[in-house]
């Protein structure tokens, strides 16, 4: 019988596809192999775009690279994967050149997965479609990033998991039956008080079961490079080893991880860090791409927020070959306020100085946050200046300082630029430091007891010596809700000043940091401990502080910092910054009842001077 004109059509599709399979393994497998040659891209708006030829499943990989002008609305697909490891062991042929691209091995299983069986399908992939030895191409190219993964009619995501989408639904419908059972742990936590300990073995009972927790344990979530890839994606397509996910599927699993892991529980839970890292990352991740999807319906882009604070929200933590991409893959998802391009001519140290400065000049202190002087990470082979960040070492900003505080917010911030490394900024110095605490986590609080008890009383402040718990503790209360073990801590630390006596652990543990209260409190510290300064201020700062550093306060500041004098260069003081403080009292814009001004007026007597006015000065960071 012969066939209709559909089978006819099929079967001449197929012959047409088995004699083009043909052809490439032919080609592949009797010419000479050479790398491939990039050639210059013929326009300012020019991309290049991988055309992946069809193949069976095992088939040699082949290609074909075509420049396209953005301007003339190329349809395509863009690749957001992990690089993995950075040896280049598998290739691809490219037909038209005859030459073969070195990539590595996810991205070789990633193209293997994605690739059609009967058609071409055109990607961008950044590893191909950019000349990476080309340093001036490499800076053009990533600057259109943002353009290119908006306009791709999709980004496909290579997670390189081996597991079954029906399986992974299972898992799903697991965490969301967690989430439920577990909602009258939460609400019990602010009411009762051993809740806490009840919910937290339960916790650790029922997640180490959680298979899915593997399925968000992969590179994919931890590069910096997917804020933009995902964030700014028309459509996702979630590609595993097994194949395509349905639409939805890892949003919904997101979404119920992030209501068990965003308790403060959950975050003073040493053997749950995992856990909760991942479900915050992807959360701030989700989120991001819904806030933008929904306020885009104008066909503009909403930026999320500065780029200082993008890069502290988001790109801390996340790991990239090249250390310049910390910044430059936020460029395309936050506001473009600092005018910066990316320049891979340059030093990681030269392009975080610029960022640095720029966004002191801006009027934005929030890198001064997590900047200064640490004598556990610096061991002088560092280019970069002590005032600015310390990239390779970055973490958060101190959680009991950040951004609660307004020490200096009556005053608008006023920085210039000093010389090539160097910035000035106003403020005013309140006192120096004159005794600080041991840095042990526990017995600094009997160290500054036993120095307590020696005064008797807090000279200068004024205070009752509650007042620094109660700020502390109001300071702190939006970041544990559900869990009051670092306010008790604190508390504990009251009782001792008052009566004398060492304190003791609430739980008494074997090891104290087998204990979720004591980590709570480790976490919420960091690397602080207690100083008093010559006037007899109570505060709270870095562990390597050291007596005569003095407290300042800049204008616009949300914290007082301690600078350190470094040298006095033609007459003027150059200062190291030691990192940020609390200075009990001075935490609220009102300066402990003193007024600032630019020169101390002329009448003033000494007496009035040490009471009532503080004198604004300019301090030279070096």
């Amino acid at each position: 019988m012969p066939m209709g004109p559909y089978k006819t059509a099929q079967t001449q599709q197929h012959i047409r596809s088995e004699i083009f399979h043909s052809l490439c393994h032919l080609e592949m497998a009797t010419h000479e192999s050479r790398d491939y040659d990039y050639t210059k891209l013929a326009h300012t708006d020019s991309i290049r775009l991988v055309e992946l030829l069809p193949g069976d499943v095992g088939s040699p990989l082949a290609c074909n690279i075509v420049d396209a002008r953005k301007n003339n609305e190329p349809k395509y697909e863009a690749l957001s994967y992990a690089w993995g490891e950075p040896t280049m062991s598998h290739t691809v042929r490219e037909l038209a050149s005859q030459a073969t691209l070195h990539i590595t091995s996810n991205l070789s299983q990633a193209l293997h997965a994605i690739r059609y069986e009967n058609t071409p399908r055109v990607i961008w992939i950044d590893a191909i479609c950019i000349n990476q030895s080309d340093l001036r191409e490499k800076g053009h190219q990533v600057a259109l990033m943002g353009q290119i993964y908006r306009d791709a009619q999709r980004v496909v995501v290579w997670l390189g998991l081996k597991i079954a989408t029906d399986r992974l639904q299972v898992l799903v419908d697991e965490l969301v039956q967690i989430a439920r059972e577990w909602s009258p742990y939460f609400l019990a936590l602010s009411s009762h008080p051993h809740a806490g300990d009840i919910m937290l073995k339960k916790m650790r009972r029922t997640l180490r079961r959680i298979s899915i927790l593997r399925v968000f344990d992969q590179p994919w979530y931890n590069r910096v490079w997917v804020v933009q890839e995902y964030v700014l994606a028309r459509d996702i397509q979630w590609v595993t080893a097994e194949g395509n996910l349905p639409s939805g599927l890892m949003e919904d699993a997101v979404e119920n991880l992030q209501s068990i892991t965003h308790e403060e529980l959950i975050w003073s839970a040493r053997d749950l860090k995992n856990l909760r890292v991942a479900g915050r990352r992807m959360y701030q991740l989700f989120s991001r791409r819904h806030k933008r999807l929904s306020g885009g319906q104008t066909g503009q882009d909403v930026q999320i927020s500065s780029l200082t604070s993008c890069f502290f929200q988001i790109s801390v933590g996340r790991q990239c070959k090249d250390p310049r991409d910390k910044l430059y893959a936020l460029l395309a998802v936050a506001e473009e306020d600092l005018d910066i391009k990316p320049d891979y001519s340059l030093s990681p140290s030269v392009i975080f100085l610029d960022f640095a400065i720029r966004s002191l000049l801006k009027g934005d202190l929030n890198l001064l946050h997590a900047s200064g002087l640490n004598p556990e990470i610096e061991d002088g082979s560092s280019p970069l200046v002590p005032w600015t960040t310390n990239w390779d070492y970055m973490t958060n900003p101190l959680d009991i300082l950040e951004l609660r505080f307004s020490a200096a917010s009556i005053f608008p911030v006023k920085a210039s630029a000093f010389a090539r490394d160097m910035v000035s900024i106003a403020g005013v110095r309140v006192d120096s430091l004159s005794h600080s605490t041991a840095k042990d986590q526990v017995n600094y609080y009997w160290d500054f007891a036993r120095w307590f008890v020696a005064k008797q009383n807090l000279p200068g402040t004024g205070l009752d010596v509650n007042a620094w718990g109660y700020d502390i503790l109001g300071a702190i209360r939006p970041i544990s809700p559900y869990n009051n073990q670092p306010l008790r801590v604190s508390f504990e630390l009251l009782t001792t000043l008052e009566t004398q006596k060492r304190p003791t652990p609430a739980y008494n543990p074997a090891t104290l940091t087998d204990n979720h209260m004591w980590f709570a409190t480790e976490r919420w510290q960091k690397d602080c401990t207690i100083f008093i300064t010559e006037q007899g201020y109570l505060g709270l700062g870095p562990s390597w502080k050291l007596p005569n550093d003095q407290v300042v306060i800049f204008d616009g500041a949300a914290n007082p910092v301690l600078l350190r004098k470094a040298a006095n260069k033609d007459g003027v003081d150059h200062w190291h910054l030691v990192g940020e403080c609390y200075l009990l009292g001075w935490m609220h814009g009102d300066y402990f009842g003193h007024t600032v001004v630019d020169e101390l007026p002329s009448d003033a007597s000494d007496s009035e001077h040490d009471k009532k006015y503080l004198v604004k000065e300019s301090f030279v960071l070096c």
